[in-house]
């Protein structure tokens, strides 16, 4: 009798939201949809997306995305980057503390962003080292560590003062992309320059040891069980798995065409690997446990390089910089939900909460 009282009220929720028009409550909606509002950044602005979910969608091919309230009439529609001075960003992230945090690779900084409307930026412009790319947080929030490519080095930013540290790495290094631990022990951190990865300890914050790994290094990420470290080689079309504890490399995945971005399940249990290949890219599954390719790779735009889960681990998200748009795939069977025209090279997506 409980089980059917709660389908009679999901399919009561269901048909109120679908008559929804443009002066239905936001907060009601949000708390609904709590995790699908999709940023997605790129050289000429930020695209925000609001509701991507299978009771918001009018056209599930185009994703013709309803406005919901009027406080909200931007969503679907991109925030005006450069009056604000803040060309190029390269990737946004979020924290509780505020919601995002935008990394401008052209300013040199890391921006303050107000994601509940159009005025986007607020707060302060944090100053980091030379040509930024990449930002991951500390497992509490408290810190933000930010990869400066053209500075061989790591800023640290104190998120509570905005206060901004540095770690130094070795020099040619050329940091790209960072991740850390789930614990927030040790960071990881693609060195381009020596097709390397150091490992930093977070609390003396220096670099702890270094591997070697493929040519062309351009992402990487720690398995959720903090065990693994996976690195996207794109020059020689590898994908390297390393022991966090020893280093050592446990196994090579091959069959990757240009692995450009890669984003791992909540449960570990599958890999993601963009293919940036032309004229349309790929996205591949890797079974982590026994490090196979699944069957059929997925199609998605040209030169996909971002990949991004969101946070009930049903959808995928895929930035692909050549074609201008994102795929949104179902992750239940890989078939694919919608494509969304963005324009300005997108380079980098995140769902939230």
């Amino acid at each position: 009798m409980r089980k059917k009282i709660k389908l009679y009220g999901l399919i009561s929720l269901f048909l109120l939201l679908a008559s929804c028009d443009q002066s239905c409550d936001y907060e009601y909606f949000g708390y609904l949809n709590s995790g699908r509002s999709v940023f997605v950044v790129g050289s000429t602005g930020m695209w925000t997306l609001s509701g991507v979910s299978a009771i918001n969608i009018d056209d599930v091919n185009g994703f013709s995305l309803n406005w919901v309230g009027s406080k909200y009439k931007y969503f679907g529609g991109s925030f005006p980057l450069v009056p604000h001075g803040v060309p190029n960003l390269r990737e946004v992230i979020t924290s509780n503390k505020p919601a995002l945090w935008a990394v401008s690779s052209a300013d040199n900084a890391v921006y303050l962003v107000d994601s509940t409307g159009p005025n986007f930026i607020y707060g302060a412009k944090i100053p980091v080292g030379r040509a930024p790319t990449s930002a991951v947080f500390s497992a509490d929030n408290n810190l933000l560590y930010v990869t400066n490519s053209g500075a061989d080095s790591i800023s640290v930013i104190d998120t509570n003062s905005t206060n901004v540290g540095l770690i130094a790495l070795n020099p040619g290094s050329r940091p790209t992309a960072i991740a850390t631990t789930p614990d927030g022990t040790s960071l990881f951190v693609i060195n381009s320059g020596l097709s390397s990865v150091s490992q930093v300890d977070t609390a003396s914050k220096k670099v702890v040891g270094t591997f070697s790994v493929g040519q062309g290094p351009l992402a990487l990420a720690v398995t959720p069980d903090g065990l693994l470290v996976y690195v996207c080689n794109s020059k020689d079309n590898t994908v390297t798995v390393h022991d966090v504890l020893s280093l050592e490399k446990v196994q090579t995945v091959t069959g990757i065409t240009n692995p450009t971005s890669i984003a791992f399940s909540v449960d570990g249990i599958t890999a993601y690997v963009t293919s940036g290949i032309s004229p349309a890219g790929l996205l591949y599954t890797i079974r982590a446990k026994s490090y196979r390719l699944g069957k059929t790779p997925i199609t998605v735009g040209n030169n996909p390089v971002y990949v991004a889960l969101d946070t009930y681990n049903t959808l995928i998200y895929v930035a692909n910089k050549g074609s201008n748009n994102l795929t949104i795939i179902n992750s239940n069977d890989n078939s694919i939900a919608g494509t969304i025209a963005l324009g300005g090279s997108p380079t980098g997506v995140i769902s939230l909460p």
